[in-house]
Parts: C-alpha cells; sequence; structure tokens
C-alpha cells in the first residue's frame, strides 16, 4: 500500500519514502490539433532536439507531461461544491493530485482537513483516507 500526502497548500505536503506512486500517464494534458496533426517530424540541427543523427520527435499518445501550475478554476460563491472555509481547494485540483499519487485502497493523508475536500475525492476514488484538522467546526462539518 502507497500513500499520498496533502497539505494545506501542496507545498506543504510531503512525502519522506523509498516508495511513492506517481501516474504521470493520469494526469498528462492532451495535445492541441497542430501538435496530433504534425506530431512525427524532423527536427533541425540547432533545435533542442535535433543533433547530427538526426533525431526525431515522438510524442506521447496521451499529451504532455503537467506542467509545475495545474490550472483549475477556483470555486465561486454559486458553486454546489461551495463550503464555509476560506482555502477551500477545488475538487478538480484535488481528484488530479489523488489521482496522480495513489491507487485504489492506498492510503491518503490529508494533515490539515479543512472542509474535507480531499476525503471526499479519495472515496470518490476508492482510497482509505486519514487526516486531522485543528478547527473543531471544521472537524464535525468533514464527519
Amino acid at each position: 500500500m502507497s500513500s499520498a500526502v496533502l497539505g494545506d497548500s501542496v507545498e506543504k505536503g510531503s512525502v519522506s519514502s523509498d516508495e511513492y506512486t506517481f501516474r504521470m500517464d493520469r494526469v498528462r494534458i492532451p495535445y492541441n490539433s497542430h501538435t496530433k496533426e504534425h506530431s512525427m517530424r524532423e527536427q533541425g540541427q540547432t533545435s533542442l532536439f535535433g543533433n547530427e543523427t538526426g533525431y526525431e520527435w515522438n510524442p506521447n499518445a496521451e499529451g504532455v507531461k503537467p506542467r509545475d501550475v495545474i490550472d483549475v478554476l477556483t470555486v465561486n460563491n454559486a458553486s454546489n461544491e461551495r463550503a464555509d472555509h476560506p482555502t477551500q481547494k477545488p475538487e478538480e485540483h484535488l481528484r488530479k493530485i489523488v489521482w496522480a499519487t495513489s491507487d485504489k485502497d492506498d492510503l491518503v493523508l490529508d494533515s490539515f482537513g479543512g472542509s474535507g475536500t480531499t476525503y471526499a475525492v479519495a472515496e470518490q476514488f476508492g482510497r482509505n483516507w486519514v487526516g486531522t484538522e485543528n478547527s473543531l467546526t471544521d472537524s464535525r462539518s468533514i464527519r
């Protein structure tokens, strides 16, 4: 069993283990139509991908690797998932993280439970979860 560790902000999360899960293909970003149409092409000599042997770039069929920043819309006041928590994360944001860093029946830890979004997403994907929350009010809403 592996585990994913999340925090109040993703930067606080850390994994100190020799074993971890990261499924890159689950969170790849699909290529645009131009890249799909011209996916196999010879690279020029001055290209980052070109050299004397004539390297050809062959993109992954699943898309490009995710960037350092995950683009997800914020949870607005009219959203059905909106909870009364100042640092609530959008479910879509946590779906990408939980989906990429865990498998079915793995354990997901969120030590800053907040509104419980991580736990809800973990359950949607069939993950076990454990967490803490300092606020008694938020702890009650998570249950």
